[in-house]
């Protein structure tokens, strides 16, 4: 797996062999793990530490199936993100599951739509179900 940091947009081009799966997310510790997590199911990854950094990874990506979103993040939410790349994509809908420990995410992924809500709190194997049935 090639993990792809925001500033870092020269190879954005996928093989699409794998599934390319976007992380926003602004928490260090949380991005590697939800890397890891790609990377041990074979997917390509990248990732973002804002809405704003994600749009502009979005902009060299020719294929995405999935976006890992956080709500709380500097520059540009999860929200704003959302609105943002529903304005701008044509191209490519990934699906997308909201990682978020913020009181009202549940709520939030219902309103929108969201392929799944797994809080930041459960265990990663509950993640993990999530991103392959997104994927399958």
């Amino acid at each position: 797996m090639k993990a792809n940091h925001s500033d870092n947009l020269d190879n954005k081009s996928t093989d699409g062999s794998r599934p390319v799966i976007l992380v926003i997310e602004d928490n260090p510790e949380c991005t590697k793990i939800y890397l890891a997590l790609s990377q041990s199911l074979g997917c390509e990854a990248y990732f973002a530490a804002d809405g704003a950094a994600a749009l502009r990874v979005l902009d060299g990506l020719t294929r995405l199936d999935l976006i890992l979103l956080d709500l709380d993040m500097p520059v540009m939410n999860g929200i704003r993100f959302y609105n943002h790349y529903k304005k701008q994509t044509t191209a490519h809908e990934a699906k997308i599951i909201l990682t978020s420990s913020h009181p009202f995410a549940e709520d939030v992924a219902e309103a929108l739509s969201f392929f799944a809500y797994v809080p930041k709190s459960r265990p990663l194997n509950q993640l993990q179900e999530a991103v392959v049935l997104a994927l399958s």
